[in-house]
């Protein structure tokens, strides 16, 4: 193998280069084929989009393994991409998983994951994904994605008026998408400020220390160590488009709100001060109950 890519190179999008070259020998055809089979299967190019799954459908048809294949030949050949491409990448959107990155806080890397780990959980569930699958998390003002193979998705978090289409499309609840689909969203609407997007079978990303969440400071993990932007492919684990269709029941779907239930455990003393503002964060316990508490404007940690 020849290239001149390592992991951290930067590849520009302005122009098309080749990454690698792959050259294999043989005593004979059918090891010289088998053999670059296998390297092909070993080789992964994360971060950019490349024609690496091109080539390894090549490498496996029938004309190419029997010597017939031409210059025509690639001409006809078409494969299709189990993948997503973002044409709208939105304020900040993310591939995360759940619970994250855990163990490195103290060489100060974050666990990273989505931020409403409840939503995060419920979408993963009505697709019929692990918990732990990735999936995006999308901040403020939401993505535009274009499908290039049938799937199924969810939905879950604060509204961001998805529309699928062109037409409304529900949160809570699995959705088909056929190849081709535009899944649209706009500015959260109301409480909250996230909304996910789980798709069956998850998103396909490297784990890095354990985790494919995205830590955007550090440059690693999710996509490109990065949020989503237009241009992105996004490719997908598994086929997906045979999952049953699931429905939150109204009594599991999270309610947003001004005010805020928080689950806190004793040990830390809050000081009182008159000059910083409380700055709290909700977390959910694996229980799913909750203590509300009321702290004063003029307390901080």
């Amino acid at each position: 193998m020849e290239t001149w890519v390592e992991s951290g190179t930067e590849v520009t999008p302005f122009y098309d280069p080749m990454i690698a070259k792959i050259i294999v020998t043989s005593a004979n055809r059918a090891e010289a084929v088998a053999s670059l089979q296998n390297a092909l299967a070993q080789c992964t190019i994360d971060g950019t989009e490349t024609n690496l799954r091109y080539l390894r459908a090549v490498a496996a048809s029938e004309t190419f393994i029997s010597g017939a294949i031409t210059t025509a030949f690639l001409g006809g050949f078409t494969v299709s991409r189990q993948a997503f491409e973002v044409i709208e990448g939105g304020t900040q959107t993310t591939v995360q998983d759940y619970p994250g990155r855990l163990g490195y806080w103290h060489v100060g890397v974050p666990p990273s994951g989505p931020m409403d780990t409840l939503a995060f959980r419920l979408a993963n569930r009505l697709v019929g994904n692990a918990p732990d699958a990735a999936a995006l998390e999308m901040t403020t003002l939401g993505a535009r994605l274009r499908f290039d193979s049938d799937c199924v998705v969810a939905i879950t978090g604060a509204d961001m008026s998805a529309k699928l289409n062109g037409a409304a499309a529900p949160l809570g609840e699995s959705l088909r998408v056929t190849a081709g689909s535009t899944l649209q969203f706009g500015a959260v609407q109301g409480a909250g400020a996230r909304t996910y997007i789980a798709i069956a079978g998850g998103i396909d990303a490297p784990r890095f220390l354990g985790s494919r969440g995205t830590f955007m400071l550090g440059k690693f993990g999710g996509h490109a160590g990065r949020a989503l932007c237009a241009g992105d492919v996004i490719h997908l684990l598994g086929a997906g488009a045979t999952q049953p269709e699931r429905r939150l029941p109204a009594g599991l779907t999270p309610v947003y709100a001004r005010h805020w239930e928080m689950a806190y455990s004793m040990g830390r003393t809050l000081r009182r001060s008159s000059s910083l503002p409380a700055i709290l964060k909700c977390s959910s316990r694996p229980s799913g109950a909750c203590i509300t508490s009321r702290i004063a404007p003029a307390c901080a940690s």
